[in-house]
């Protein structure tokens, strides 16, 4: 379950992965159990490859 402390460093860890990697974060939400995001992500790189 993404509550409190868990919700908080699921999105430093998706900021820090998508900063390295060059994806831009559109939008996002992080629900208790699931986490939507609209991303843009760079063509030299598949989607299985961010997920």
């Amino acid at each position: 379950m993404l509550y409190g402390n868990i919700v908080e460093r699921c999105m430093e860890v998706i900021r820090e992965v998508c900063s390295t990697n060059y994806v831009d974060i559109i939008n996002g939400n992080i629900s208790p159990d699931h986490v939507h995001m609209l991303i843009s992500i760079p063509p030299h790189l598949s989607i299985s490859k961010i997920v």
